[in-house]
């Protein structure tokens, strides 16, 4: 486990997991999903059901999150698969005013949606694009005081992080491969008590 700091504080968890499939497994899983959800014009792909190719890696991001939260109530989840598309190149999503990306959080997505409050989210890397220049590839981090840190992942890295936590990925218009993760949101039943790890000292 690596801890990922952002102006002396804990942002982020990164931990290695490989697979209980082979990626040719996954990748056919995935692929498949994507073409049964061919209405979807973001680059999220929602699902309930878990397939069997990834079920170990939502295991495996459970058992993380409830150790960082010490939770010790029941908990759901939320899932889906992510793809940022390289070939056609996917256009970035940039704020209208300042051309800059564009950051979310998952709070604020749930609370949009209606949905259920998540306490962590997280991000597996199943795929990570190539020919990256500058910060093509890298996930932004921003803080409640505006400070960024710029992160580029790798293959099989988790990511765990609060969900209030404003993020953004990088397009890399330049990769032969897409950017797929298999991420989810992890709802406590009870976290009212819970600590948040975002300011963490």
């Amino acid at each position: 486990m690596k801890e990922i700091y952002l102006n002396n504080k804990i942002i982020a968890y990164s931990y290695e997991y490989i697979p209980m499939y082979s990626k040719n497994d996954i990748l056919d899983r995935v692929n498949l999903m994507i073409a049964n959800q061919n209405w979807v014009t973001s680059d999220a792909y929602m699902f309930s059901k878990t397939p069997k190719e990834i079920e170990d890696i939502y295991s495996f991001c459970s058992e993380k999150c409830n150790e960082i939260s010490k939770n010790k109530n029941e908990f759901k989840l939320h899932k889906w698969i992510s793809v940022l598309r390289s070939n056609p190149v996917q256009p970035m999503e940039l704020n209208v005013e300042n051309k800059q990306p564009t950051y979310h959080n998952h709070l604020s997505m749930a609370q949009l949606g209606n949905k259920k409050i998540p306490s962590y989210s997280f991000v597996y890397y199943f795929q990570m694009p190539d020919n990256l220049n500058g910060i093509y590839g890298n996930i932004l981090f921003k803080d409640m005081d505006g400070n960024v840190l710029n992160y580029l992942p790798k293959e099989n890295e988790v990511l765990v992080f609060n969900s209030n936590l404003s993020h953004a990925p990088i397009h890399s218009p330049d990769s032969t491969k897409n950017r797929i993760v298999i991420a989810g949101d992890f709802i406590i039943s009870n976290d009212k008590k819970i600590k948040t790890l975002i300011w963490k000292n």
